[in-house]
């Protein structure tokens, strides 16, 4: 079916009479055609029950991807037929808020809700291009790209949209709830990256390897385990162990990501304060950063393996010297690349990204 996605950009223009720029929300859709699916065709390969209400949760199948309702809350995938993007003017406010989630928009933020304006049966007219008298500078291309990337992955099964994720992965996350440290223990679709979203509800982002750590949904009991071994309250995201129905399909590769976890960390989490470091260090983390950057353009395994195993532990060392927390971050990771054979203890020295 033809459809379109709606996504909002920022850009920074000057705006018919008014003399100095100013920042602007503009709207603008890309088109896409969404494949229709039976079910038959789309099989449930994990199921889980959250909340007091066993809320069931779902990630179906098809062609080598996992799919998951676009709707926000899995509860509510009746509610985004496929239609609502065919024809933006019976798109609801909820589904409009999941397209906004989807893309990756704060909840509560101005983004987040501007969709829902521009879109419905009283879509408010959008700011103009044909406005702008200066263009001073532009997100659109970005926010275009990732539009276009969330709408490649959409499907319907049996009418209803569905969007596509990344393999399924048990997350166990420290952080601060009301000033209060504990654990939290989620399936989680998204991204893995460092500063990635974890839990928009809550404004969690993916950490760095000592307090972020991933595991299969085959070994979701060793998840639990980890989880309690730490000894902070642990807030699970499940009653019950998730139903792994097809476990041939679920590949992760916990040791291999603790390791790409932590190249990723060591390059970009310590970017922006490297010069606080000596010489030494930073010239080790300039050939460990080039060498993840050629990792990100080839996505060889073996450059990842070669870091993990001599540079990323002589950099945990030269860390060590100045930082300590940061060093902790490393030590974690490389301990899960280990067998798990280092351990640190959780939010040592004030870690947090």
């Amino acid at each position: 079916m033809r459809a379109s996605l709606p996504f909002i950009y920022t850009a920074n223009v000057v705006m018919g009479r008014k003399k100095n720029p100013q920042e602007v929300q503009f709207f603008d859709v890309v088109s896409v055609d969404i494949p229709e699916i039976e079910t038959a065709h789309a099989p449930v390969g994990l199921v889980w029950r959250e909340g007091r209400s066993a809320q069931r949760n779902e990630v179906r199948l098809h062609d080598g991807g996992f799919y998951v309702p676009a709707s926000r809350m899995q509860r509510d995938a009746s509610g985004f037929p496929v239609s609502m993007l065919a024809d933006l003017k019976t798109l609801s406010e909820q589904m409009a808020q999941s397209i906004g989630t989807a893309l990756g928009y704060k909840i509560g933020s101005p983004e987040w809700h501007a969709i829902y304006r521009y879109t419905g049966p009283k879509a408010e007219t959008p700011p103009g291009r044909d406005d702008i008298k200066k263009l001073e500078s532009s997100g659109e291309a970005a926010a275009r790209a990732r539009a276009e990337a969330v709408a490649e992955g959409l499907i319907s099964i049996d009418g209803i949209v569905y969007r596509k994720v990344e393999e399924p992965v048990i997350a166990v996350h420290c952080h601060l709830d009301a000033g209060q440290p504990n654990v939290k223990v989620s399936v989680f679709t998204g991204p893995r990256r460092y500063n990635a979203p974890l839990d928009l509800d809550q404004d969690i982002f993916v950490a760095d390897p000592h307090n972020t750590r991933f595991f299969s949904v085959l070994e979701a009991q060793d998840a639990l385990d980890h989880a309690d071994s730490i000894g902070l309250p642990v807030i699970s995201g499940f009653d019950e162990v998730p139903e792994v129905v097809i476990p041939d399909v679920f590949a992760f590769d916990r040791r291999f990501d603790a390791a790409e976890r932590t190249a990723e960390f060591a390059v970009e989490g310590l970017k922006a304060g490297i010069a606080r470091f000596d010489r030494e260090t930073i010239e080790h983390w300039v050939d460990v950063r080039e060498e993840y950057y050629r990792y990100l353009e080839t996505g060889s395994r073996e450059i990842v393996e070669n870091l993990a195993s001599e540079a990323l532990p002589r950099l945990f060392e030269l860390v060590g010297r100045t930082d300590q927390s940061a060093a902790t971050a490393l030590e974690a990771g490389l301990g899960d690349w280990d067998e798990g054979t280092i351990s640190v203890p959780v939010f040592g020295d004030g870690n947090r990204p």
